[in-house]
């Protein structure tokens, strides 16, 4: 598994189990487990009580939002190292697959030159300039789906008929 695979999972177990989804769960006597959706621990507790409040409020909240800020480039720690731009691209494609909704930020941030969907604010990709998540025309202003039953080319209906004069010989 390469350095880039271990960061896209890295990415992808943090994003996935935000502290909002965190329980509480009784592992033995006296002892309370902060467990995640993975059903990792987090961390353990003496009683039920600081487990809860460690929870919503905890360090280990605040360093999950801590490694967000630094993964979103909102960070102001300056003990945070520059994300390079594999790492930004990692992040973004990460971000799209989970539909977060930080997903156009980390875009923007990852490929600033590119172009982006009016719809959706994700980037265009591949040799027709297609959205990722929309499925609309690719012709500069229209937003009309593609959804025309006239096979997929990229442009709606009414773009298609008005590029036939391109196809005809």
């Amino acid at each position: 598994m390469t350095v880039s695979d271990r960061f896209a999972d890295s990415v992808r177990y943090h994003f996935s189990n935000p502290p909002q989804d965190w329980t509480v769960r009784k592992l033995d006597t006296r002892r309370w487990a902060i467990v995640n959706s993975a059903d990792d621990v987090i961390s353990t507790h003496p009683t039920r009580t600081a487990a809860e409040q460690n929870r919503t409020a905890g360090p280990y909240v605040r360093i999950w939002t801590d490694r967000t800020a630094w993964y979103l480039g909102t960070s102001t720690d300056p003990r945070c190292r520059a994300l390079t731009p594999e790492e930004l691209r990692i992040i973004a494609t990460v971000l799209i697959d989970l539909d977060h909704p930080d997903a156009p930020a980390a875009c923007h941030r990852a490929w600033p030159d590119a172009e982006f969907c009016d719809l959706c604010d994700l980037p265009l990709r591949g040799p027709n300039r297609l959205c990722p998540r929309c499925d609309h025309c690719s012709t500069d202003g229209c937003t009309n789906p593609l959804d025309d039953g006239e096979g997929f080319d990229g442009y709606c209906g009414d773009c298609a008929d008005r590029r036939d004069h391109l196809y005809t010989t």
